[in-house]
């Protein structure tokens, strides 16, 4: 008798940035976390992935972005490094 234990053992990265405030008004700020900070594309992206704020970091470990201009509501932010990209729900109050 052959016996077969199959596990998928699911990786999960940490998340390389905090945001806060979230929800918020005025502001948000993106701190990266546990690794030494890269330049990074930031985008503001409405429900339908249509991209309505962008900008660029210069790698500096925290990154203040103005989302005054957008309407109240749930948006997308999508951070893109060379080390990854991950995406963020946030509020705008």
């Amino acid at each position: 008798e052959i016996a077969f234990q199959v596990s998928i053992a699911e990786h999960q990265m940490a998340s390389p940035w905090v945001i806060f405030p979230n929800p918020a008004k005025d502001i948000i700020n993106i701190q990266s976390v546990g690794f030494e900070p890269d330049e990074a594309n930031i985008e503001v992206l409405d429900l339908l992935g249509k991209p309505v704020l962008t900008m660029r970091t210069n790698g500096t470990e925290r990154t203040i972005m103005d989302i005054s201009s957008l309407a109240k509501g749930i948006y997308l932010l999508r951070i893109s490094s060379e080390r990854c990209v991950k995406t963020y729900k946030i509020v705008k109050q």
